[in-house]
């Protein structure tokens, strides 16, 4: 079984419906720290699995890009967090990463 590790999960899909279905696929497997910039915590399985759900939605002309992040990377937040007050992850990688920059 291979190591849980975060991935930074981009896109840019031009068709808005299809950047809709896009978007409410990945909210319900990752964190979103931006529109189109999420968080996914997983191992390799995993994330292969995120990227079948998700590659139908995809077109050539469309941009998606998934970029794993080493351990200990520290992540800084300026503006409102990427979770509401008084909700937590269950994730343990990305709570400890979330402790450490303050959120």
């Amino acid at each position: 079984m291979s190591a849980v590790r975060l991935w930074l999960v981009a896109y840019d899909v031009r068709e808005p419906k299809r950047l809709m279905r896009l978007h409410r696929q990945l909210a319900r497997r990752a964190l979103a720290l931006q529109y189109s910039v999420f968080l996914f915590g997983g191992d390799r399985r995993a994330r292969e699995a995120l990227e079948r759900e998700i590659a139908p939605l995809v077109r050539p002309e469309d941009d998606l890009r998934i970029y794993p992040l080493p351990p200990g990377t520290k992540l800084w937040l300026y503006g409102p967090g990427p979770l509401p007050e008084g909700v937590l992850w269950v994730d343990e990688a990305l709570e400890r990463l979330l402790r450490r920059t303050g959120q």
